[in-house]
């Protein structure tokens, strides 16, 4: 697979940055045939984030496992009330 560049540490808009990740994304998603319009990068930051500063920061990423996960598995829930669930399970902010 080609190299992709990445965008450097610290860039303030996610989005920008991600637009740069779309490419990767894109393939990712195409392997596990998921729709890649699924994949809001912001709010798994977002989530993962807030999970990362309210219990440990290795627990972010378990977080946006489990949001995939609990999506998967409560095809007709809400995914933005999953999400919320799970912040709040950390003792975040519920909007996170």
């Amino acid at each position: 697979m080609a190299e992709r560049s990445m965008p450097e540490r610290g860039a303030s808009d996610l989005e920008a940055a991600a637009s740069a990740w779309a490419p990767w994304i894109e393939s990712a998603c195409a392997t596990l045939g998921v729709d890649p319009a699924l994949v809001d990068v912001s709010q798994i930051h977002d989530l993962s984030g807030a999970v990362a500063r309210e219990v440990v920061r290795p627990m972010g990423p378990v977080a946006a496992y489990l949001w995939g996960v609990a999506v998967a598995t409560h095809p007709d829930a809400d995914p933005a009330e999953l999400r919320r669930a799970i912040a709040a399970a950390a003792g975040g902010d519920s909007e996170a």
